[in-house]
Parts: C-alpha cells; structure tokens; sequence
C-alpha cells in the first residue's frame, strides 16, 4: 500500500512548481514554443495565399522539339499573378545540356525582360533557373527562347510568390531558443541512465531499460504514420505539413519520455538525460556537428539528382521549405529522445554498442523515403546516428546529442531556406 502512494506522490510531484519541471522558466519556454508555432503558421499561410505554380504537360513540352522545330523557337509557359517584391522562378530540365536559352518576363506597363538561363546544380544536370522580381503586384507572362531550336524537355515549371526573407526567420530562432532553455535550464547535474525501478516489470511507468525492443520499435511505426495521416486529411498544403511534423515529433518526444521514465520522476531532466554540460563536451558537440556538415557537403557532391526526390521537390515550393525548416529545427530534441535514448537503451541491453548501431540503422532507414533517388544522402545520416550514439555513451547524457543534431540541421537548413 505504502509503495502504491509513494509512486502516486511521484506521479504528482511533477506538477509541483519547483520541482524541476513547472517552474517560471520552463513556463516562459513553453509559452515561447506556442509563440514560435503560431508565428510559422501564419508566414505559412502568408507563403501559401500567394504562391502560384504552372507546370507544363507532356503535351506542351512535345510541342518543342528539334525535329519539329529548327532556328529560333519561342515556347509559352504561362501567365501568372507576381505579389508586389515577389519572385517569378522558372525551372527547366532536357534531356540534353540546352545552349542560348533565355527567359522572356513580359508584365503590365513594363518592358519584356530577357534574363538567361543558368545551371540549376539543386535540380540536377541538364536543369536550368532563371529568376524575375517584381516591384509591385502584377501579371507576368513567361516564355523560354532558343535560338538553335528547342531541346527536348523533361520537365518545365513556372512559379510565383514571396522570396523568405531573414525577417521571416524568427519563428526558427525562438524555436532553438525555447527549446535550447528547456535543455539548460535545469537546476540538477543529469543522471544517465536514471536507476531501475524497484517495482515490478508490468509497472507501466518502467524506464527504457525495461521496454522490449518491439514494443519501441512497433511505436515509431505507429508515430510515422501521423504525417502520412495529416496529409491524407488536409490535403498536400504547406500548413498540413507543418501540423504533421510537430504533431509527429511531439508525439516521438512523448513516447521517448514515457519510456525513458521521465513523467515519474521528480526531475525529470535527470530521467531523460538532459541538462547543463561542460565547455569541453560543448566544444566537443560544436566541432562534431561541423565535421558531419562538411561529410553531407561532400557526399552532396556525388548526388546528381537532387531535385528529383520527394525533398528536392518538396523545397521547391516556400511555403512546403518553410515548413520543412521549421520542422528540421524542432526535430533534434525529439529525435535524439527516442532514438539516442528509447531506443538505444531498448536496443542494446546486452550490449550498449549493438543499440547505438541498430538504432543508428533504424534512424537512417526511416530518412530513405525522403530520399528516394539520392540514397547517397543517407551516408551522413546514419554517420550522424553513430556518431550521437556514442556521444550519448561517452557523456551519459543526451544534451551533447541535441546540440550536434541542432547544428547539423540548421546548418544544411539556412541555404534550404533561403533557396539556394
């Protein structure tokens, strides 16, 4: 009876402010997470009210082709609605490297403006991108011009709206400052790994130690299918993206905290691995994330088709790479909590070693959708998984982890953002 209260009271105990959980900062912190998600919802749908996109048909590209075309040949891709300090981009892909082809822009009370195509390198070989910007809302019309005929297209698309800008960037600042204070802030040095229960094993507050590997495993299924579900449901818009990846990883660094023990314990930093570190392990977690940004830079190089995965279509649009970037930025605390830490205790109970490469496994399989046709682009992933996996060991604590996803991905996230 005396165990079943004591228990109650821990239950309880993290409601206490000053427990470690409730308290003023933490408030603030929270209360700033609300901030930061309702500033990117609403550039969100800024982006998404005033972004057009035409993308031509089989039917249009065949229209254009050397064998029926020779000489000059000007080929219309559409008009469409500019917003005032907006972007008109056009974006080709042929199947041969196109020489002298050019971008005529025509809007109201304006010349025709010629700008010339260049190596789209984001896209892929053989893609070219031409950009206009206009100074006040208006009408513009697109057409592409060779003159030594037209190539043979694969793709050609025109698109409209609102370049992101620094100023729209405060969201993802408050979002690392937010969750960076949530990290800190802890008044107690962390414990990893917190010590096992002494309650039975059905206990349903047992830490990770105790999970089953299937049980951990059957849950990240189940938690990766919520972005597929938001999607389904709200149709394939920026904001239904932007809703998926919190509510996915929200729910990823739940379960990660349920396992790990953490909405028992009365700090529940301690439990989950969280807290202050020291400048060495800091300098440590700074030049390992810096190192795995120069090992994507160069596995970038071998990548030749970028734009043609589900991601490099994806960034094509703002709206969908405001999204994307903001989710980047908020995943790492929930991704280091489940994988680094669920999942490698889950994983390796009999070695901590086999957890940190089978989890490392896992994290990279679970990127490879996004990646269909780079898969090359997996290679620093999964690098990244080992390499957290063993800062997880060797500091016994999963703020280091935290901090080198964080700048890993913002540092592959700002040219993300600012589409370049």
């Amino acid at each position: 009876m005396a165990d079943g209260q004591d228990a109650l009271d821990a239950r309880r105990a993290i409601l206490r402010v000053g427990s470690g959980t409730l308290t003023p900062g933490v408030f603030v912190a929270v209360v700033a997470l609300g901030v930061s998600l309702a500033g990117a919802i609403h550039h969100t749908r800024t982006l998404e009210s005033v972004e057009h996109t035409k993308v031509l048909s089989t039917t249009e590209r065949t229209r254009w082709t050397p064998a029926r075309t020779q000489g000059p040949v000007t080929l219309s891709i559409g008009t469409l609605p500019v917003p005032a300090r907006g972007v008109l981009r056009v974006s080709v892909c042929a199947l041969a490297t196109p020489s002298a082809l050019a971008l005529v822009v025509s809007a109201a009370h304006t010349s025709p403006v010629t700008l010339k195509l260049t190596a789209d390198d984001a896209r892929g070989d053989h893609c070219l991108a031409a950009e206009w910007h206009a100074r006040t809302q208006t009408l513009a019309t697109a057409q592409l011009r060779s003159s030594q005929g037209g190539p043979v297209l694969r793709s050609a698309d025109v698109r409209t709206g609102l370049p992101l800008t620094v100023q729209s960037a405060w969201p993802m600042v408050l979002l690392l400052l937010a969750l960076g204070w949530l990290v800190f802030a802890s008044p107690n040095t962390p414990r990893w790994p917190p010590p096992a229960p002494e309650t039975p094993a059905l206990d349903p507050w047992r830490p990770a130690v105790l999970v089953p590997p299937w049980v951990a495993l059957l849950a990240l299924v189940a938690i990766n299918l919520v972005l597929p579900l938001c999607m389904a449901i709200a149709g394939p818009s920026a904001h239904a993206l932007l809703y998926g990846l919190v509510l996915q990883h929200g729910l990823l660094a739940g379960t990660a905290a349920y396992f790990l023990g953490g909405f028992a314990a009365v700090n529940p930093r301690d439990a989950l691995g969280l807290g202050p570190v020291s400048a060495r392990t800091l300098g440590l977690a700074l030049f390992t994330a810096l190192a795995l940004v120069v090992v994507a830079g160069l596995t970038s190089l071998g990548i030749h088709n970028a734009g043609d995965t589900p991601l490099g279509q994806a960034i094509e649009s703002s709206p969908l790479r405001y999204a994307i970037v903001f989710g980047a930025l908020g995943a790492p605390l929930a991704e280091e909590l489940f994988f680094r830490g669920a999942l490698v205790s889950a994983l390796g109970r009999r070695s901590v070693y086999l957890g940190v490469w089978s989890s490392a496994l896992v994290f990279a399989g679970m990127h490879v959708l996004q990646l269909q046709g780079a898969l090359l682009g997996l290679l620093p992933i999964a690098l990244l998984g080992v390499t957290n996996g063993y800062l997880r060991v060797h500091t016994r604590g999963l703020t280091a982890p935290w901090l080198v996803h964080t700048v890993y991905n913002a540092a592959l996230a700002a040219p993300v953002f600012f589409g370049t």
